[in-house]
């Protein structure tokens, strides 16, 4: 909510910067009428108020359309946007809040009122000499000059944050999952009360679930983990005492109660050693498999396959919600060491794992994790239909793989990014429009200046000289004040994790694109300039 309300704010400071160049310009070219009305015995005060209403109903044109547009036009916005693009799950579902609506018309109304204050102020004072028109166009470029810099610095800023955050979703897709989340879908087992109290009972439940899931058509593997068990956030962290090694309470790996088959349902690659096998699963010795992470920690110098750890939780007495296997003794033997996947969050390293058969350890809930050859979500129906036709008393609740890094993080980069792109955009085209005014006002003011210096023998590219030169020297001077607001405000965007606003990378993009634009800008006027006939000049008045 803050990077919204600051984005937003760096948005309306540029929009009003834009607003006075228009309104300097425009005054300008009003200059002599507003000579004639004071000559004609018009106060100040009501040279004033003339320009005040004339700012007032802009802003009130402005605000009625933005509110129209907010209004009908955000719906149809967000249907737009691809699943998982923001972290609400129905968007659809919030209201347009009319307050919020009402507050932001006014603040826009108030805004454009404020940017009409200087021209406003400058232009009611009664100017009747001669250099009139010189005079007020001299001020009013060094204006348009100081508020060009001043929009393109707020728009550096701008177009750093988006390009920050761009890297930062780029580097979170191509972060090594190690795993493949893509066509699998999850559904979600909860006990009722009061049922399957024994462990007997409930590891048939469970077992006779899994085969009818395998069962469901396009269906190409079924595997079962209690509690959490999909990746980026999968286990719980628990005591395992490692002999011969003392590890910090902090330092406690997460362990998951997983089927033999979730590293092939999930796509997890065996490193070294095997997995368990079925009659493992609640015999003795126990066994278990550990994540490259763990092998690396506890055991740096040596194979990890055959070591014994022991967990105290597998010895504690039954309680109603994890239901212990007979002859849990809480020794395990590491048969298996496989590849690292997320198991604390997308933004932090894998934590040591270690991988036990879900049987030592009955929870009432558990994950059904099914790998298909089609769309995942279209096999909810047949999913709900294979769960009934086990118990018909049993809900579910399903979701996919995707969705829950979505959750986990995707989600909100992308909401972030996507915000900080459209913004952005606006920026770079409020700016591009701002150059282009001041540019083409300033060829317009000084067109039989030009048409003179040509009639002297100026060349033509000297004529684009003189018309682009002060407006690419404000340019230049708001790029490296923006690239100065971005290097010193790294430090205040870091705690909303948009990115390194330092990163050369982004800076020099900025820069170039920012650059490139402002030129493709400026063309057109300067063209306009450097095609002045100085017969057509000399004529003007």
């Amino acid at each position: 909510l803050l990077l919204i309300f600051a984005a937003s704010m760096l948005l309306l400071l540029i929009a009003c910067a834009n607003v006075s160049i228009l309104l300097l310009a425009r005054g300008t070219a009003r200059a002599h009428e507003f000579v004639v009305r004071a000559a004609l015995g018009a106060s100040r005060g009501r040279l004033t108020r003339q320009l005040f209403v004339e700012s007032l109903l802009l802003a009130f044109a402005g605000a009625a359309l933005g509110v129209a547009l907010g209004y009908w036009g955000l719906p149809a916005v967000l249907r737009l946007l691809p699943p998982g693009s923001v972290p609400v799950g129905n968007l659809l579902a919030i209201p347009v809040n009319v307050p919020v609506l009402l507050f932001s018309a006014g603040l826009a109304t108030a805004s454009a009122l404020v940017s009409g204050l200087s021209p406003a102020l400058s232009f009611s004072r009664p100017r009747l000499t001669a250099t009139v028109r010189t005079t007020a166009g001299v001020q009013s470029r060094r204006a348009h000059h100081l508020l060009l810099a001043a929009q393109v610095a707020v728009t550096v800023l701008l177009l750093a944050g988006t390009g920050a955050a761009v890297r930062v979703l780029i580097d979170l897709y191509r972060t090594s999952l190690g795993y493949d989340p893509h066509d699998v879908i999850v559904a979600t087992i909860n006990l009722p009360e009061n049922t399957y109290r024994e462990w007997a009972g409930r590891a048939t439940f469970y077992e006779r679930l899994r085969d009818r899931m395998a069962e469901v058509p396009q269906v190409e593997s079924v595997a079962l983990a209690t509690y959490s068990g999909i990746p980026p956030q999968s286990g719980e962290r628990s005591v395992v005492e490692v002999p011969g090694l003392d590890m910090p309470g902090d330092e406690a790996p997460v362990v998951q109660r997983i089927s033999a088959d979730y590293f092939s349902t999930m796509k997890i690659p065996l490193i070294r050693g095997r997995v368990w096998s079925d009659s493992e699963s609640g015999g003795t010795p126990h066994v278990a498999v550990v994540n490259q992470t763990m092998a690396r920690q506890r055991w740096p110098d040596e194979s990890a396959i055959g070591r014994r750890v022991r967990m105290p939780d597998y010895i504690k007495p039954p309680n109603p919600y994890r239901l212990a296997a007979p002859g849990s003794d809480g020794w395990f033997e590491i048969v298996g060491v496989v590849g690292d996947t997320p198991n604390v969050g997308l933004h932090e390293p894998p934590a040591p794992s270690i991988y036990v058969p879900y049987t030592l350890m009955l929870s009432d809930s558990l994950n059904v994790i099914l790998r298909t050859s089609r769309d995942p979500l279209a096999m909810t129906r047949s999913i709900r239909e294979a769960v009934r036709t086990v118990d018909p008393n049993q809900p579910v609740s399903v979701y996919t793989a995707e969705g829950a890094l979505a959750s986990a993080g995707w989600a909100r980069e992308r909401f972030v990014t996507l915000l900080l792109l459209g913004f952005a955009m606006f920026a770079l085209m409020l700016a591009v429009v701002g150059l282009y005014s001041v540019v083409s006002y300033s060829v317009s003011c000084r067109f039989k200046e030009f048409g003179i210096r040509m009639a002297l023998g100026a060349g033509r590219g000297r004529i684009v000289n003189a018309a682009v030169q002060p407006a690419v020297l404000a340019i230049v001077a708001g790029l490296f004040a923006g690239l100065a607001l971005s290097v010193g405000l790294n430090k205040v965007v870091a705690q909303w994790s948009i990115g390194n606003l330092n990163d050369p990378v982004v800076l020099v993009a900025v820069s170039l694109v920012l650059f490139v634009a402002a030129m493709m800008s400026a063309a057109i006027p300067a063209s306009r300039a450097a095609s002045i006939q100085p017969v057509d000049a000399l004529r003007t008045d």
